[in-house]
């Protein structure tokens, strides 16, 4: 018997984006047609059901619900289910959408604990919604002793090490490898990781389009094979081509494939402001127009009008060349030799250097620099946006 699942996560439909300024609806437009695609895998695919682990939407209001429930609807005449956890943006109570009634083809996990739902013959699979945000939700966690598949739902942080930024429903190595299951679906992190231990196959997908410039990675969905084969029947002696399997000869066998999803890339150039025209080199050289662009500034100055100067200079000659552009003023400027200078600027400078002094936190910082950058353009007459 073969199962076919997809398994999606961190779609975050409704996602406000306005880092990305006025083309940030465009982008929502896309984050939204990347989840259609990913329907249309499912249909494309034949799968028995789509896994979406957490984070659907990205804010409880969750004005896409509508829309959701008519590409639900659509899953449904193809005969295609829906197996859904919230997420830490969509989560319950909070997100009254998953509440409100679906179509029969779709069921939403909303308990604290990791039951099992079953009416899928030769599957069983786990979902869970934890109120609390720091317990390790596979810790004490046992699989039935049903026959069948045996897969979890999970929207949590998978901890590489000990010393982490966060601590959101952590799943440790071991809870992975302890918990007999055969896949753990995970969802949070926004690009594909692998995280199997042992005999269980763990993998966050990834979201399918990108929401951030830390999303590099390519995008992708996971096409799940699941196979009980009938005693005798050979192991095949290689996964295809973007693709991970694991089992035993004439036994079970699980097979991931990668399946890839086109989208907008998100291009990051470090630059010294040192080095102006190596800044303009590495931007003029993106051929990919469609792409968003961030321009990070860094250097040590004792001039602080030259970063603002280049990131005038940035602008004026590239915001209308691509999807989208930025630049960030991370240099660091060091103010001496102010005392005798008593204009305008130099009392500025002065005054910022003592602000600089006093700074409580990286944050803190940031927003001296760009009181800093913002001073001294209004100061040489620079249009400010």
């Amino acid at each position: 018997m073969e199962i076919r699942l997809l398994h999606t996560a961190d779609i975050h439909l409704d996602n406000p984006l306005s880092g990305l300024g006025k083309t940030g609806n465009s982008r929502r437009k896309e984050i939204a047609r990347a989840f259609e695609r990913v329907i249309s895998i499912a249909i494309e695919k034949g799968v028995t059901a789509i896994l979406l682990a957490g984070d659907l939407y990205h804010d409880p209001v969750a004005r896409s619900a509508p829309w959701v429930k008519s590409l639900f609807r659509k899953l449904e005449r193809h005969g295609i289910q829906v197996l859904a956890i919230p997420g830490n943006h969509d989560d319950l109570p909070a997100c009254k959408a998953y509440k409100e009634e679906f179509p029969p083809n779709v069921y939403i996990f909303n308990g604290e604990e990791l039951a099992p739902y079953t009416r899928i013959e030769g599957l069983n699979v786990y979902g869970i919604v934890s109120a609390d945000k720091h317990r390790r939700v596979l810790k004490d966690f046992r699989k039935t002793d049903s026959p069948g598949f045996h897969i979890a739902l999970v929207h949590a942080q998978y901890r590489f090490t000990d010393e982490i930024a966060e601590d959101y429903c952590p799943v440790d190595p071991e809870d992975v490898e302890r918990s007999g299951l055969d896949y753990i679906a995970l969802g949070h992190f926004h690009s594909f990781m692998d995280c199997s231990r042992g005999k269980t196959r763990a993998f966050y997908p990834g979201s399918p389009a990108r929401l951030d410039f830390s999303d590099t990675a390519d995008r992708v969905v996971l096409l799940i094979t699941l196979n009980d084969e009938d005693p005798g029947t050979s192991w095949p002696e290689a996964a295809a081509p973007g693709s991970e399997a694991c089992g035993a000869a004439g036994a079970r066998s699980i097979s991931v494939e990668q399946v890839p999803l086109e989208d907008r890339q998100y291009i990051t150039i470090e630059g010294d402001i040192n080095d102006p025209d190596h800044i303009h080199h590495q931007v003029a050289s993106i051929g990919d127009e469609a792409a968003c662009i961030r321009v990070r500034l860094s250097g040590i100055t004792s001039d602080p009008s030259i970063a603002g100067s280049i990131m005038d200079d940035l602008v004026e000659k590239y915001s209308d060349k691509f999807f989208y552009f930025h630049v960030e003023d991370r240099t660091e400027v060091v103010i001496d030799g102010l005392e005798d200078d008593l204009t305008i600027r130099g009392r500025f400078l002065h005054r910022m250097r003592e602000r600089a002094r006093d700074v409580r936190d990286e944050e803190d910082a940031l927003r001296v620099r760009y009181a800093l950058s913002y001073g001294l353009a209004a100061l040489r007459g620079a249009k400010l946006k």
